[in-house]
């Protein structure tokens, strides 16, 4: 959609362009994650599987159980509140679990993609 016009049409414009994603990284949001999202204009919200597992306490990363089921509640919130739910995802498998979990947004880290298209290309 192309701009034309004043700086209030502008401002105009450009409120309606803008998409509001909230990241979720820890797990004491959970309990009012809910209605935080549910606020008018509220597109997505971005799962961040590596802070939140830290934030939970698991060093050992995202494929931590606990994670893992915080994940499974936060996608449940999402779904309910009619908000889309994103995460990252580093391979095409890991792309196909998220989906399957309900993810409807898949965030795809450059560098990483790149690595493992390259090692696929490649041969380990």
């Amino acid at each position: 959609m192309a701009y034309s016009g004043g700086a209030e049409k502008y401002i105009q414009f450009a409120n309606e362009q803008t998409m509001v994603i909230p990241q979720f990284e820890d797990p004491a949001l959970l309990d009012d994650f809910e209605a935080m999202i549910s606020q008018p204009h509220v597109d997505a919200v971005v799962i961040g599987p590596r802070d939140l597992s830290l934030n939970m306490g698991f060093p050992d990363g995202p494929n931590h159980p606990e994670v893992q089921e915080m994940i499974d509640k936060v996608i449940a919130v999402c779904k309910k509140a009619g908000v889309a739910a994103g995460i990252t995802a580093g391979t095409k498998a890991d792309s196909d679990k998220q989906v399957a979990r309900g993810a409807t947004m898949i965030l795809g880290i450059a560098q990483i993609l790149i690595m493992n298209g390259s090692k696929d290309f490649l041969g380990k």
